[in-house]
């Protein structure tokens, strides 16, 4: 556990954490505009339970404490306003995610990111070689 961390003690009494990242592709010059467009929809859906963050240009980061069923609905949701929003506006990318659960018994929040990151970058990977083919 991460110990005199600010912040990060209260999430080390949390049972489960549920990271969620989000990388943007196909970001042009539209870029900005783009971006406010997934961070509004992120907000709308997760902004409820937990908090989203914008990090490292095209990705975003949302921490909430619910159980594993719940978040995979909850991105099911996100993903059903992205493709609504994109019928109107088609300049909006598609996105990549990945997610992991964090127990303090189990394992630690680094791991969590790690796990999430690593899922994020295969969802990408898979997505682009499916794009060339």
């Amino acid at each position: 556990m991460i110990k005199g961390a600010g912040f990060m003690d209260f999430y080390t009494a949390i049972v489960l954490l549920v990271i969620i990242m989000v990388v943007v592709n196909g970001i042009d010059m539209f870029g900005d505009e783009c971006l406010k467009e997934i961070a509004a929809v992120l907000r709308s859906i997760f902004g409820r339970v937990g908090a989203c963050y914008r990090f490292g240009g095209d990705e975003f980061c949302v921490i909430m404490t619910r159980n594993v069923g719940e978040m995979e609905n909850m991105i099911g949701a996100f993903n059903e306003q992205l493709d609504q929003r994109r019928e109107k506006n088609v300049k909006i990318p598609t996105v990549c995610i990945g997610f992991s659960g964090y127990d303090t018994s189990e394992k630690h929040i680094l791991d969590a990111f790690q796990e999430a990151d690593d899922m994020l970058y295969s969802a990408k990977t898979e997505k682009k070689s499916k794009t060339y083919q």
